[in-house]
């Protein structure tokens, strides 16, 4: 179950920033991610930056587990 904890949506609506907790203890993700969110948005602290420029950035570096453990020999279809 994922909780949206805090949201901050833009100025003009050009984005929607979320903050997500996970319930449970653990790694989460049904592919062996820690949790199933692999990314997060690149911000400065004041989040005074064009939309465009922000940039997605990889945060599940290593896997928990693998995908094949929970999932058997179904396709990955989050491929990253």
């Amino acid at each position: 179950m994922d909780t949206t904890v805090e949201m901050h949506p833009s100025s003009r609506m050009l984005a929607r920033i979320s903050w997500v907790s996970t319930a449970g203890f653990g790694e989460n993700c049904h592919v062996g991610d820690w949790n199933c969110f692999y990314r997060h948005v690149d911000l400065p602290a004041d989040y005074a930056v064009p939309v465009p420029l922000a940039r997605l950035v990889f945060c599940n570096i290593q896997k928990v587990f693998g995908p094949t453990f929970a999932c058997g020999d179904v396709p990955n279809l989050t491929q990253h």
